[in-house]
């Protein structure tokens, strides 16, 4: 497609994973407290975490993690933390009981991007296990995207626009012309997420270019790129959705 992103290159990195592609089995463990029995072996507990990967057209913030803060809350305020990239961490003698369990992912800059939680039951001299699903923070974020294409070739310009959640939901964008040749959008209020992005390009109401992205929407970041079309359909030709 000739929808190229600008930012596409400097997020390179974070090309789209499977869910399951970040995996890392943590077990947790707590000093025991004073009230716990001394007969008690205590147990302990393997978390499993699982990201989510990121999208084509990306915010500014960096939605990789890179490590895991894991923490939890058991009986008699037994509580314990550990950090952890990936590796497995094993600590025995838990206390026994209901734990709650929160994991917060953090990128490359120590900033908090992710988090998630659970809860279970850990048994003496037994092994539980608990899967986290670790999900970037729910919130408000900035989407501002350009589309561009050769102004000589189209005489009467408009956009139609439409963002799909990951749910299915859409919402028409109001692109504005700013240019020859030139058209934007932004807003401050797009819920965080994932969506497709679909732009076309009109000569007198006629599609004569197309293109979709995923989208990523992350809280309190700025997603932006910019699609430009190289050339177009003539009004009497087929829509062409360039790739």
């Amino acid at each position: 497609m000739n929808g190229v992103f600008s930012k596409r290159a400097r997020y390179a990195r974070t090309a789209v994973r499977t869910a399951a592609a970040l995996v890392a089995a943590i077990a947790l463990a707590g000093l025991a407290a004073c009230q716990l029995p001394v007969h008690d072996p205590g147990g302990s507990l393997e978390v499993n975490v699982g990201s989510i990967g990121t999208q084509s057209l990306l915010p500014d913030l960096d939605m990789d993690v890179d490590s895991y803060v894991v923490s939890g809350t058991g009986p008699n305020d037994a509580s314990s933390e550990r950090t952890t990239t990936g590796s497995t961490i094993v600590v025995e003698e838990l206390t026994t009981g209901p734990w709650t369990i929160d994991v917060v992912g953090y990128n490359l800059d120590g900033v908090d991007v992710a988090s998630g939680s659970g809860e279970t039951d850990i048994s003496a001299g037994e092994t539980s296990q608990l899967t986290v699903a670790v999900r970037p923070y729910e919130g408000a974020g900035t989407l501002s995207v350009s589309v561009t294409w050769p102004d000589a070739d189209v005489s009467d310009p408009s956009i139609a626009a439409e963002l799909v959640s990951s749910d299915g939901e859409s919402v028409n964008l109001p692109f504005t012309i700013s240019g020859a040749g030139q058209a934007t959008y932004e807003s401050a209020d797009t819920a965080a997420g994932y969506y497709t992005l679909s732009v076309q390009v009109l000569d007198a109401g006629t599609a004569v270019a197309g293109a979709a992205e995923a989208t990523r929407v992350a809280a309190g970041a700025t997603t932006s790129g910019t699609i430009e079309f190289s050339s177009v359909n003539p009004p009497t030709g087929d829509t062409d959705h360039h790739d």
